[in-house]
């Protein structure tokens, strides 16, 4: 008996080292467990900052995108330099202005207000009696009205 007893304590002994053994490897797995589940983080994290960076480099204009772009401002640019040009060559020295007043009330109902009584003009193309001005040099047209209510009385 006093053999079984010794032979049971051995094995006891045994069981507990292995248990021993067995929670280290368990912990010792758990450890890596945490320290995998972080670079796996860590490689989310550094791959979403790859595809951000990419999507960018995809985005950007293209060098002949950039040569069309130039190319059509040019274009513009020469276009306005012409229309400058032909402005220019239109105009004259001669100043352009008219002054006229009307002679009497009107009620305008979205019609062209008569001002017939021409105080002054030059080139204008202004015709007093209809109250249109047919614009005849191409250039910058500055107007001003006074306006006032009709009363009644004077």
């Amino acid at each position: 008996m006093a053999n079984e007893k010794v032979t049971q304590s051995a094995s006891v002994s045994i069981i507990k080292d292995n248990v021993n053994r067995m929670s280290q490897t368990v912990d010792q797995l758990n450890a890596n467990q945490l320290a995998i589940s972080q670079q796996q983080t860590e490689l989310r994290t550094a791959q979403s900052a790859v595809k951000d960076r990419l999507d960018g480099i995809e985005h950007r204009p293209k060098q002949n995108d950039n040569d069309d772009r130039f190319s059509d401002l040019e274009a513009k640019i020469k276009s306005l330099e012409t229309t400058v040009d032909n402005i220019r060559a239109s105009s004259t020295n001669d100043p352009v202005f008219f002054s006229a007043n009307p002679t009497k009330s009107f009620g305008t109902n979205g019609q062209p207000v008569p001002f017939d009584k021409m105080l002054a003009e030059s080139n204008s193309g202004f015709d007093g009696s209809s109250g249109i001005m047919t614009v005849k040099i191409a250039g910058i047209y500055h107007f001003v009205a006074t306006v006032m209510p009709y009363s009644g009385s004077v």
